[in-house]
């Protein structure tokens, strides 16, 4: 059930209101993939914080693991796998380590490609997760 949910204008920016959030380990954020901060995700990451967004179409990764999809995951995930993006700090380069979740939605004819730091909890589920809590411009923590 979620703890806060926050709907915004288009022409506002997510960056300030999700840097200053606490949230207690475990908690998720399920958001819209206009938001791209691979630090911000990083940080989240060293706290425990899981997050769920779709993969902006032209993102740079590189795969480095490939999961075996269990038969009782949902039909529609087609791929799973282990990836890496870089991202720059003050000049300097850093890797995030996350999980690429690749679903077919049959119903609408559409391919979604799904990213996660959450490496545990089986890939039908992070896509239903964000199929199902899809903000319509950010937004969604769960679990705080």
């Amino acid at each position: 059930m979620p703890c806060l949910v926050r709907f915004t204008a288009a022409t506002t920016h997510d960056h300030t209101f999700l840097q200053h959030i606490n949230l207690p380990e475990g908690s998720y954020i399920v958001m819209d993939k206009g938001y791209v901060d691979y630090h911000q995700y990083q940080l989240w990451s060293n706290t425990g914080v899981y997050y769920i967004t779709r993969m902006r179409d032209n993102a740079l990764y590189q795969s480095i693991e490939e999961f075996d999809i269990p038969d009782h995951v949902d039909e529609g995930v087609i791929k799973d796998e282990k990836v890496i993006v870089q991202y720059l700090v003050e000049g300097k380069k850093y890797d995030h380590l996350q999980r690429r979740v690749a679903y077919w939605d049959d119903k609408n004819q559409r391919l979604f490609i799904f990213i996660t730091n959450d490496m545990q909890t089986d890939a039908g589920t992070i896509a239903l997760i964000r199929i199902i809590h899809r903000p319509p411009i950010l937004g969604l923590i769960m679990g705080c």
